[in-house]
């Protein structure tokens, strides 16, 4: 992520985050929630209402989270392990890596 020099989330992104962190191990979910302390004080937080995004096309598809992403991606490059996401934002012309396959590329075999 040290190429960007800016992080952008949604409402949407943070509440589903903060929900795995309460499925995390209890001597983990501070640390965890300090993390996430820090990077919404140094991110930029976009908002779109539901009531719009569940017009979308790609609601049914996506569902909140991934719709709201999918609208900010003809602003800002999402980054996504959602293979699905990925595919749909890049057939629209939005800009979007896939973690994974960044991931992925990087995992060279031994030997």
């Amino acid at each position: 992520l040290n190429p960007f020099r800016r992080m952008a989330t949604t409402p949407h992104v943070l509440a589903e985050t903060s929900n795995f962190i309460d499925q995390a191990p209890q001597y983990r979910r501070a640390d965890l929630f300090k993390s996430l302390q820090i990077f919404i004080q140094s991110s930029a937080e976009f908002y779109e209402e539901s009531r719009l995004l569940s017009q979308r096309d790609d609601f049914v598809e996506l569902g909140l989270s991934d719709t709201g992403l999918s609208s900010l991606s003809s602003k800002f490059t999402v980054i996504t392990m959602d293979f699905l996401l990925a595919g749909r934002i890049r057939h629209a012309g939005g800009a979007v890596i896939n973690f994974q396959q960044v991931r992925s590329q990087r995992i060279r075999p031994l030997g």
